[in-house]
C-alpha cells in the first residue's frame, strides 16, 4: 500500500490516540489494554514509515538497520495480536471472585508467549526479495509471525 497509506493511518491513529488521552475514561482493564493497542499501533506505523522511507532513499534491504526494522515490524504484529487476544480474554471472563486472579494468570501466559516469540523473531534470519516495488520478506520470522497471529486469532 505504500508510504501514503501508512502516513494516513498514522495521522488517523494519532487523532484517535489524542482524543483517547484527553477525554475522561472508565478505569478498567479493557481501557488499559486499548491504550496499549493504540500506542503499539503508532509505534508499528512509525516503523512501517521508516522502512518505506529507508527503501525509497536507497537503503539496501539486506542491511542491518533495514533487517532490524523489519523484524521489529514482525514483533509489532505479534504484540498487537496478543494485546487484542488479551483484550478479548478480559472482556470474556466472568466477573466473579476469581476475576483478578484469572486476569493475572492470563497476563502472565500472554507475556511469556510474547517474550518467547519476540526472541525467536529477533534471533532468526530473515531474507528479502524485491519484486518490482514490493519487498517480500521470507524466512522463519515471517512464518512465526503468521503462525502466532493465526493461533491467537483462533484462540480469541
Amino acid at each position: 500500500m505504500g508510504l501514503y497509506f501508512s502516513i494516513s493511518a498514522f495521522i488517523i491513529t494519532g487523532i484517535f490516540t489524542y482524543f483517547f488521552f484527553t477525554k475522561d475514561k472508565v478505569k478498567n482493564i479493557e481501557t488499559e489494554i486499548y491504550k496499549y493497542m493504540l500506542l503499539n499501533s503508532l509505534l508499528g506505523l512509525s516503523l512501517d514509515i521508516i522502512t518505506c522511507v529507508s527503501y525509497n532513499i536507497g537503503v539496501d534491504v539486506n542491511s542491518f538497520g533495514y533487517t532490524l526494522a523489519s523484524k521489529m515490524m514482525f514483533v509489532y504484529f505479534i504484540l498487537w495480536t496478543i494485546l487484542f487476544s488479551f483484550y478479548i480474554t478480559c472482556i470474556s471472563l466472568k466477573k466473579d471472585n476469581n476475576y483478578e486472579n484469572n486476569i493475572r494468570n492470563s497476563f502472565l501466559h500472554y507475556s511469556i508467549a510474547f517474550c518467547c516469540l519476540m526472541f525467536l523473531v529477533l534471533a532468526l534470519p530473515v531474507s528479502f526479495e524485491v519484486v518490482g516495488t514490493v519487498i517480500v520478506p521470507s524466512g522463519l520470522p515471517v512464518m512465526i509471525c503468521y503462525s502466532a497471529a493465526a493461533y491467537f486469532i483462533a484462540y480469541s
